[in-house]
């Protein structure tokens, strides 16, 4: 529309300065009828340039107007700050640690195995380091 507008515009004023060299080149002849067939042709190309200009106009303006709206729009989108989707991590499950449970010894004296914890020998009574 922005592009139509403006060459009606100036197809109009192009009209316009048409019909006003025919028109004054008419004034100038020297018989009646070539006055009449000038006159009649500078006005064909006022009427012409002037709905051009009247048509050309309101395009133009409306053109001018959209393509102003599209750049603000486009400005407003790039300086908004663009939102990002959190990213949601499964919580980890990890299996409670059993707490270790000393090994057990065997006794020095007898060779019997001998329960962690214990500092005597159940079966001889030697004493366990």
């Amino acid at each position: 529309m922005f592009v139509a507008g403006i060459i009606l515009l100036a197809l109009g004023i192009l009209c316009e300065v048409i019909g006003a060299v025919a028109f004054g080149a008419a004034s100038n002849a020297s018989s009646l009828e070539s006055l009449v067939d000038g006159a009649a042709g500078g006005v064909a190309f006022y009427v012409i340039g002037i709905i051009l200009i009247c048509v050309g106009t309101p395009l133009f303006i409306v053109g001018l107007v959209k393509k102003i709206k599209r750049n603000n729009a486009a400005k407003a989108a790039a300086a908004a700050p663009q939102y990002q989707v959190p990213q949601y991590q499964a919580p980890q499950y990890q299996q409670p640690q059993q707490p270790q449970q000393p090994q057990a010894k065997t006794c020095p004296q007898c060779g019997a195995v001998v329960p962690a914890g214990n500092a005597f020998c159940p079966n001889c009574g030697a004493t366990i380091q």
